[in-house]
């Protein structure tokens, strides 16, 4: 496998995620060393064991093989790469001793995930960053309908049409691979969201520029904060 060129081992590996069922090739590559060799931050998850109650699948390997069964046929290629690397921060997240729900697992996953992908697989520049977004945000189709509506509205508002279809292909495939008695109520968040983005485009006023924020990087960092990318992330989020 040293002697294959990051081009072949990244249309091969597209080549499973596009069939199906692309848990059947992967876990052949599992079985055979291979998945070590040329995904080490996915194969790590084997020994990652997700809470039994949340994920009766048993380790967080055997979710992300679920899950990328279980997008659909129209899925676009970052898609399928977010769903193979989804939940690869929550090995990090165990190894720092976390709780068991790898709170910040997403942050973790897709910070410099773009960089790897277009070093390792050779990935476009657009491909990487669409699949580092999906990873960074995957959990939050999750609390949706939690958010104000003003947070809400500004957290779609910085999306695309393409990236928000994008994030909840991925949302309902994350949620199918769990437990199925709370995969069901995610398809009401899935159409909370779908709803809101209609009502947007339909609304001018949704459109007009969002007042300016109370807190921003300037002011944080008057107060002595060290600017960052974490704290302007921590910033989008609070917005």
């Amino acid at each position: 496998i040293t002697q294959v060129s990051r081009e072949r081992i990244r249309d091969e590996v597209l080549n499973i995620l596009k069939t199906p069922k692309p848990s059947v090739g992967l876990k052949l590559m599992e079985q055979t060393g291979l998945l070590t060799h040329t995904l080490p931050e996915v194969a790590q998850l084997r020994d990652v064991k997700l809470n039994p109650e949340l994920h009766p699948e048993g380790t967080a390997l055997e979710h992300s093989y679920i899950a990328t069964d279980s997008l659909p046929e129209k899925a676009p290629e970052s898609v399928r790469w977010a769903a193979l690397f989804h939940d690869i921060g929550k090995a990090e997240a165990v190894n720092l001793d976390r709780a068991v729900r790898a709170d910040h697992h997403a942050r973790l996953g897709a910070d410099g995930l773009a960089d790897l992908l277009k070093s390792r697989l050779c990935l476009t520049k657009d491909v990487a960053d669409q699949v580092e977004f999906l990873v960074r945000n995957h959990m939050k189709p999750w609390f949706t309908p939690t958010f104000n509506r003003q947070t809400a509205r500004a957290w779609l508002g910085r999306m695309t049409d393409e990236q928000v279809e994008g994030l909840l292909m991925l949302h309902k495939a994350d949620a199918h691979s769990g437990n199925p008695t709370l995969s069901r109520p995610q398809n009401g968040n899935v159409q909370w969201v779908r709803d809101l983005r209609a009502e947007m485009k339909s609304d001018p006023e949704a459109n007009r520029p969002l007042a300016n924020r109370l807190i921003d990087g300037a002011f944080l960092t008057k107060l002595g904060f060290k600017p960052s990318k974490l704290l302007g992330e921590i910033i989008d989020d609070a917005y």
